[in-house]
């Protein structure tokens, strides 16, 4: 019997158990369980031998229950406050997660625009590269030609100061006196 109410006290809630203390002193005038211990009138047997005893363990009990109630208050409010901070750091949390989200998907955005923009860079530098060469080639090709075409205008030059001056000298001898007069016979002899 003892055993059963001493494991109910350990499970039951603390009124229960507050409860159940209360019953157990309650005054000697009620009926109690130790009652057939009772010689007449008197005090039961029980109560007259661990009276003093009683009301210190009740004393005790009844402290004892303050101090819960005071601890059970302060964890109570702690546990408030504990889940009021936690609400608040999950949400400081949150944020901050959904900002450095938002900060990842710009920077991978970024990153992949940059990667795009360097793959065009090397495409465009293997381009310039290529028509680099093509332009050195003709550069060189024009080089050859134009060398070339001085080296004909040169001649052409030459042969031509040369045709100058052999007109220049052919017309001179032909305006002298004595050549124009075997010119004037020569045209009138052809008449």
């Amino acid at each position: 019997g003892s055993e059963s109410a001493q494991q109910a006290a350990e499970v039951l809630p603390l009124d229960l158990a507050e409860h159940f203390i209360a019953r157990a002193a309650a005054p000697a005038g009620k009926a109690s369980a130790g009652g057939f211990l009772q010689a007449g009138g008197a005090q039961p047997v029980f109560e007259s031998r661990s009276s003093a005893r009683s009301s210190q363990i009740y004393g005790l009990l009844q402290q004892m229950q303050a101090e819960f109630e005071a601890e059970l208050s302060t964890a109570q409010k702690e546990e408030l406050q504990a889940q009021a901070d936690f609400k608040e750091l999950s949400a400081a949390k949150t944020s901050q997660i959904e900002s450095g989200t938002k900060k990842l998907d710009e920077l991978q955005a970024e990153d992949a625009e940059n990667q795009k923009a360097l793959s065009d860079a090397k495409e465009d530098l293997a381009l310039t590269r290529e028509q680099r060469s093509a332009d050195v080639e003709f550069l060189r090709n024009l080089k050859l030609q134009c060398n070339d075409l001085d080296h004909q205008w040169q001649t052409r030059s030459e042969t031509r100061s040369n045709e100058l001056k052999a007109v220049t000298e052919a017309i001179s001898i032909l305006t002298e006196d004595d050549a124009a007069d075997v010119l004037r016979k020569s045209v009138s002899f052809l008449q």
